[in-house]
């Protein structure tokens, strides 16, 4: 008990967050965001008006962009909580690349406060899974972090494992629009069908770009029986419209 009570009173005095993870000033409020309020204010959130199917920011008066209205996505619809401005980039790059894994709280937050916004209703959290070789090398999957977390804050089961990635493929970087659709094809299969029937699935990645990766995954999880697949990103790349 004597224990307990020290180190509740330690967390109390030394929060984690006591830093801002995008500048480094000092914070207190001990938010799972860590982000100051300088911050918080001039970070690039995905608001506006947007494409009803993936989220991108229209600046005409369309209901959906140019990309979704060129290819059906099976996916109910996709939000992202920034756009993909320089910041944000380097931040996702350090998340995945650089062991930086203190950001996975950090967007989780974010993505909590997207979820409560848009009325999502979902039964079961999956994630965009990686190749085993490919997360060996790495050491984890950034977005089963951010899907672990995000389960925790809403209370929401996490599906791990089950959706897998079945093909190592390229690097979808240097892939063009037509190269990601047919790289990722049959690439994501689902070992057991009964975890996702008849579920409605929350789908997290971190970066929305074409939509191929998230469309693949829902092609696999819709196989599966489930539902419908609902889709969330941490940051957009916005598509000219």
């Amino acid at each position: 008990m004597f224990k307990e009570f020290c180190e509740k009173a330690i967390n109390t005095l030394y929060p984690d967050n006591f830093t801002c993870n995008f500048c480094g000033d000092e914070i207190f409020d001990g938010d799972d965001k860590a982000t100051c309020e300088n911050c918080k204010s001039n970070l690039p959130f995905c608001t506006g008006k947007i494409c009803k199917k993936c989220g991108d920011i229209i600046n005409n008066e369309a209901t959906f962009c140019e990309m979704c209205k060129a290819e059906e996505k099976l996916f109910k619809f996709n939000r992202s909580v920034f756009l993909y401005d320089d910041k944000i980039a380097n931040a996702i790059r350090d998340f995945k690349f650089d062991n930086a894994k203190y950001w996975h709280k950090c967007f989780a937050g974010y993505l909590f406060d997207a979820y409560k916004f848009y009325g999502y209703n979902c039964d079961v959290i999956c994630y965009v899974p990686m190749h085993k070789k490919r997360q060996q090398m790495r050491g984890y999957n950034q977005s089963e972090l951010l899907a672990t977390r995000l389960g925790q804050l809403l209370n929401i089961p996490v599906s791990y494992e089950n959706l897998v990635k079945a093909k190592d493929t390229k690097n979808q970087v240097d892939l063009n629009f037509k190269q990601r659709k047919e790289n990722l094809k049959d690439a994501f299969e689902v070992l057991n069908n009964n975890e996702f029937k008849n579920k409605n699935i929350l789908l997290i990645d971190d970066v929305y770009t074409t939509g191929s990766t998230l469309n693949n995954c829902t092609v696999a999880l819709k196989k599966a029986g489930a539902k419908a697949v609902y889709c969330l990103t941490i940051a957009h790349a916005h598509q000219k419209n």
